[in-house]
């Protein structure tokens, strides 16, 4: 181009660009002012460009240009100057080379960058020698240091559980895992040490190791880690006095109601018709609230014995188990003419003898709390994913929605007639103690059109 700004030389690649660009023709003898470009500013850049060239200066810098509307792109323009041989100035030349993906890939990269420098999570690179090369801003925050500070140490000066000596041993597994994820001790600036949970992963560029540890501090984790643990140990240690507690007074306490009974049965056998009806109700009412007294310290003795010395787990037929329970509970259903019927059952891993507590005292229940027919009990075994959900339902009274929950806490009788319906208060608690030591729950619901569902899962 000569001081004009006429075109004195172009090839067919920079035509057809022009062209591309502004939709411009351009030949031998045209002039950049002649040339309408989409965006106006585009004009003045070149004409800026083009004057410093005719004016002696030679540089190169990239700018972007083309319609802002449609796809504008990125050059990389080369500028030189022409001269006679004389030396004086008679116009300038330029080479143009597209390097829109070039940029475009820079923009991703620094957005990345930015990212990464601005990432709540602190991250560090680190070379094979175990130097830090790289660290975010929050990896300064975490660590007290400044970015200069980090960059001029090592692994070592902040991980005492890595001293220099274990670093070749820690590399080869950083290169031989390739992304892992580890706990460590990290200390600050300020001399404090506190846990973190660091994300490794290897990476190899241009024959170069390294590696990125993304950190955590989980010293919040720990701390409540911690705190569970002490409550867990003092709930095992309450848990495991309150057992011993109930079965020591259970136990003790038995002894004296045998001795109520003995001297009840006696009194009734020396007197015999001198007692007075008066009396003998008053004995025979003796009779029944030490036979009750003695159902509820079994039933307590029961509880506080579930699980104690831990659960022998193995491989059960509940067919088998339902047979056993039937068997025991034969003189209670021939009394009611109580019907119990069950489909397949399947195979679970289980505390066997547990197990038949459990069926026990749900079928023992059903036939309790009957209604005016004759009881009948439905077995049932669905298979959920992970799990059995047993079934056990009832055409009994029910049980009012409001107190389907309270009724598997200790004690928790829900009718006040014992004479009609007896019971401790304790079969449905232990059922529940059982059933969750298991790993499963147990619940109840109502049964349409009259009665309760009871269901308890268990692991399969």
């Amino acid at each position: 181009m000569d001081v004009n700004f006429r075109f004195l030389a172009l090839n067919r690649a920079y035509q057809a660009e022009v062209k591309r660009l502004f939709g411009a023709d351009i030949q031998l003898g045209s002039s950049l002012r002649d040339i309408t470009t989409p965006n106006p500013a585009d004009m003045d850049c070149l004409i800026d460009l083009w004057t410093r060239a005719l004016h002696g200066e030679e540089f190169t810098e990239t700018h972007e240009l083309g319609d802002p509307g449609r796809d504008r792109r990125y050059y990389e323009i080369r500028f030189s100057s022409i001269r006679d041989r004389e030396g004086r100035l008679i116009g300038a030349a330029h080479i143009v080379r597209d390097v829109t993906e070039r940029k475009r890939i820079e923009h991703r990269l620094q957005l990345t960058q930015f990212a990464v420098d601005h990432a709540a999570e602190p991250i560090l690179r680190i070379d094979s020698a175990g130097h830090f090369m790289y660290v975010n801003e929050a990896a300064c925050r975490l660590l007290g240091y400044t970015r200069d500070e980090l960059l001029q140490m090592t692994v070592f000066d902040i991980d005492p559980l890595n001293p220099a000596d274990l670093w070749p041993e820690r590399w080869r597994e950083v290169k031989e895992r390739g992304a892992y994820n580890l706990e460590s001790i990290y200390r600050r600036k300020s001399g404090e040490t506190f846990p973190v949970e660091i994300a490794v992963t290897h990476l190899q560029h241009e024959g170069r190791d390294f590696c990125y540890a993304f950190v955590r501090d989980i010293s919040a984790y720990k701390r409540a880690e911690e705190a569970l643990r002490r409550v867990n140990a003092e709930l095992a240690r309450s848990n495991s006095d309150l057992e011993q507690f109930a079965s020591i007074v259970s136990h003790d306490l038995r002894s004296p109601m045998l001795t109520i009974s003995g001297y009840v049965f006696l009194l009734s056998s020396e007197l015999g018709e001198q007692l007075s009806d008066e009396a003998r109700n008053m004995l025979e009412a003796i009779r029944c609230t030490v036979d009750q007294m003695n159902e509820l310290l079994k039933g307590l003795l029961g509880y506080s014995r579930v699980g104690r010395g831990g659960l022998n787990l193995a491989r059960c037929q509940v067919d088998a188990v339902l047979r056993t329970v039937l068997t025991s509970l034969t003189a209670e259903l021939q009394a009611a003419q109580a019907r119990v019927m069950h489909g397949p059952m399947p195979e679970v891993r289980a505390d066997e003898l547990l197990l038949v507590q459990v069926f026990q005292n749900l079928i023992s229940n059903a036939i309790k709390y009957r209604g005016v027919l004759p009881p009948e009990v439905h077995i049932t075994a669905a298979q959920e994913p992970g799990r059995w959900v047993f079934s056990v339902a009832d055409n009994g009274i029910g049980i009012p929605p409001e107190h389907r929950e309270r009724i598997f806490g200790m004690f928790q009788r829900l009718h006040a007639d014992e004479s009609k319906y007896g019971g401790t208060g304790i079969g449905l608690a232990t059922c529940k103690k059982i059933v969750e030591q298991h790993g499963g729950r147990i619940w109840a619901e109502a049964n349409e059109p009259q009665g309760s569902v009871f269901r308890f899962t268990l692991p399969r």
